[in-house]
């Protein structure tokens, strides 16, 4: 039996909240886990910056190490290996993904039951061309910002930093509403765009936005292209 599957999506989805989330008092204190976990890039959108997160947001090591114009063997390294089942990390583990599922879930106008409207027609017409947002996303808001202006611009617009850090901050402790920029609005903006997408498709973020994926699809077309050049090779040598 595969643990993997849609009948235990939701309780896989939850459990994996709770686990890379489970300092839930540290809201209260304002206090961030800083134990040796924080090291470790777990693969998935899940805001390092949230009080209750035990480890590091790859896209966020992946801009900081930028910005001090190193490169990320180890955290390119690690998301090497889990592109390998990036289904389950995205499809099963992510955080922000299941959020996005649950947001689905409402019962609200779905394009996917209208594939006869002029609404759907415009969506086939724009979604090939805003899947390559999130590889733009990936090279200016993660790599070019970060090394050129030393300013990890994703995280500071993050839809899953909003929820996760930046809204229960703001809620608890009123003295930070004081400090709110351009920025925080920019978030939130941006938060309730994809939340709103959500109503409507399903993972709008991920097909669009997120540069996670767009890591992990560039990897596994360089493992495709790699295995396509172990076949070709194979095959002129049974030909010799």
């Amino acid at each position: 039996m595969k643990i993997f599957n849609k009948k235990n999506k939701r309780i896989i989805q939850g459990l994996s909240f709770l686990a890379l989330n489970p300092y839930f008092f540290n809201f209260f204190t304002g206090r961030l886990y800083t134990g040796n976990l924080k090291y470790f890039p777990f693969p998935v959108l899940n805001c390092w910056s949230c009080p209750a997160s035990t480890f590091a947001c790859p896209i966020g090591a992946l801009a900081n190490i930028f910005s001090l114009k190193k490169f990320p063997f180890y955290t390119l390294g690690i998301l090497a290996l889990a592109s390998y089942k990036k289904n389950i990390f995205c499809g099963y583990l992510c955080p922000f993904g299941a959020f996005q599922e649950l947001i689905y879930k409402i019962p609200f106008y779905k394009l996917s039951k209208h594939k006869n409207s002029k609404a759907f027609r415009i969506y086939l017409k724009l979604d090939e061309p805003l899947k390559k947002l999130k590889y733009l996303v990936l090279i200016f808001l993660v790599v070019l910002i970060p090394f050129f202006f030393h300013k990890n611009l994703f995280c500071i617009i993050c839809p899953p930093a909003f929820l996760e850090a930046s809204l229960p901050f703001i809620v608890i402790f009123s003295y930070l509403r004081d400090y709110i920029s351009f920025y925080f609005y920019l978030k939130i903006f941006i938060f309730f765009l994809f939340t709103f997408l959500s109503l409507i498709m399903i993972r709008p973020f991920c097909r669009y936005f997120c540069p996670l994926i767009a890591i992990f699809d560039i990897f596994a077309k360089m493992q495709n292209f790699s295995s396509k050049e172990n076949k070709i090779s194979k095959s002129k040598q049974m030909e010799k």
